[in-house]
């Protein structure tokens, strides 16, 4: 299973909401706009179960997206993370290693801010590492965090 859509939380509700609703919605605490955002996260952790049960040694790993990081600082600050991105996130998390799967999270951007949240839910790999962002130089990241995540990529996607 590797959808870079699944889990994306502000991106693909931004799709049906506009980003900017999404972000006002995690601020405010807006019921239906979490409400919206639940049943996405419900509908897809189904479909997920269902793909893992019937295509079991198939999968190799379960991919999550969520952009976190704009090129020079976090698009939300940590407390919002944890509120509400990292307990839904952490469902699918939970769900693959149900599975005894290995989850990779994508996050374009500055995201380094998140990964020592990203090691404790038990997420395995971070992809599309932009060297150019803040805090993102393979170097860095290496040093920082790589006794507790691989990394995917590290080429420049920016242009």
């Amino acid at each position: 299973m590797a959808n870079p859509g699944l889990g994306d939380i502000i991106n693909s509700n931004g799709m049906i909401r506009t980003i900017e609703q999404v972000l006002v919605d995690l601020v405010t605490g807006d019921s239906a706009g979490l409400a919206l955002i639940d049943q996405k996260v419900e509908f897809e952790l189904a479909v997920a179960r269902q793909c893992l049960e019937m295509a079991g040694n198939d999968i190799d790993f379960v991919w999550l997206g969520e952009d976190l990081g704009t090129q020079h600082s976090p698009l939300i600050g940590l407390d919002l993370f944890r509120e509400h991105i990292r307990p839904r996130h952490q469902r699918y998390v939970d769900l693959a290693k149900e599975f005894d799967k290995p989850v990779m999270i994508h996050s374009c951007g500055s995201s380094s801010w998140a990964y020592d949240d990203f090691i404790e839910m038990g997420i395995d790999a971070v992809d599309t590492l932009q060297p150019e962002a803040t805090d993102m130089s393979p170097t860095y990241l290496k040093r920082r965090f790589g006794d507790h995540l691989a990394f995917h990529g590290c080429i420049s996607t920016a242009g």
